[in-house]
């Protein structure tokens, strides 16, 4: 069995007979696939803490901030991921910075334009709505309050 990705967010099992049919990417050489076990040189090292760098300000900007919780999970896991690998080997850093690399371009996160958020028109408020609910940790409900053009 091989474990290949098929989504975003599934991993799951394929016969091998079944990736013979399919052309998959190959991530790393035979030559590094060898050598992955050995320490990491200081300019992996480096790179590493460059992205690790990198995604620390990610954290702070709007597109981090509003993005589904699930996205922000996955930047956070890779992260944590990173900051462990840098005591690690060539093929634990490799993987850490191209997981790091992934996760950011996964985020989702946008500001919604509205006009007035005091009076907030139909669509404007379905806007938000989602994004609030997006942004919520999963399980939690959220509320908003608005007023419409109305007044009421």
């Amino acid at each position: 069995m091989i474990l290949a990705r098929f989504s975003y967010q599934y991993n799951g099992f394929l016969k091998a007979s079944e990736v013979k049919k399919a052309k998959l990417p190959t991530i790393i050489s035979k030559k590094a696939a060898k050598t992955s076990d050995q320490p990491a040189s200081a300019s992996q090292l480096a790179a590493l803490k460059k992205e690790i760098t990198k995604a620390e300000a990610v954290q702070k900007k709007t597109i981090y901030k509003l993005s589904s919780s699930y996205r922000r999970d996955y930047l956070d896991y890779a992260l944590s991921n990173a900051q462990k690998a840098l005591s690690g080997n060539k093929g634990e850093v490799t993987f850490a910075k191209w997981l790091l690399a992934n996760s950011e371009t996964y985020l989702n996160g946008k500001k919604a334009p509205v006009t007035n958020i005091n009076k907030l028109s139909k669509a404007e408020y379905e806007r938000v709505r989602r994004i609030v609910s997006d942004v919520a940790p999963n399980g939690y409900m959220t509320t908003i309050y608005y007023k419409r053009a109305d007044g009421t």
